[in-house]
């Protein structure tokens, strides 16, 4: 899904750009930013604004995990969550790569390092889930663009050939749980 850069110029002047964010302070055309988002900071505050794609959507999620963190640190001195080791990372290029960063910290990052670098919590800030279903907050979803990754490994049991009843077939056992899965998205069933 292209951010339309096209749209981006002639509504917003050629001084913004939709990947690139803020180029040219002198080329933005200030009246119909303000317009289309309602409140602007003073010019002379744009090197401390974020422009561009996703810059807005996820804003809240960065906000919540910043003062999480922030209070997560100011308890550490009150005694609390002794041994604990707080990490916060911030990850770009969630629209073009869903997961592609926390997938590139678990696989390059964390491989190798000590406990230090794997959290003990993990403040999670996509807005997603219905907190008036049980699970509803923290269940499995399917993507905002009909797409999600997940991992399942299935694992079997092998047997002689005179009695299958002792095995497990882990592709039979996979297909009941993909079954499963399909069944309840259809009837729209948290699981």
């Amino acid at each position: 899904m292209n951010a339309l850069r096209d749209q981006w110029s002639s509504r917003v002047g050629e001084g913004l750009d939709a990947y690139d964010g803020l180029k040219d302070i002198s080329k933005a055309n200030y009246d119909n930013l303000k317009k289309e988002l309602g409140y602007i900071p003073p010019k002379d505050e744009w090197e401390h604004v974020l422009f561009g794609r996703g810059s807005a959507d996820q804003l809240a999620g960065v906000v919540s995990q910043i003062i999480a963190t922030k209070i997560l640190i100011e308890l550490k001195t009150l005694g609390a969550l002794k041994g604990i080791i707080i990490r916060s990372y911030g990850t770009a290029a969630e629209e073009d790569n869903d997961g592609g960063c926390p997938m590139f910290i678990c696989r390059n990052v964390l491989p190798g390092k000590g406990p230090e670098y794997i959290p003990d919590a993990v403040i999670y800030t996509e807005g997603t889930g219905d907190s008036r279903v049980p699970l509803g907050s923290l269940g499995i979803y399917r993507g905002q663009r009909g797409r999600m990754q997940i991992e399942v490994e299935v694992i079997g049991k092998s047997c002689h050939g005179s009695m299958p009843w002792e095995g497990r077939n882990p592709l039979e056992f996979g297909a009941s749980i993909i079954a499963e899965a399909a069944e309840k998205y259809q009837k729209r069933e948290v699981f």
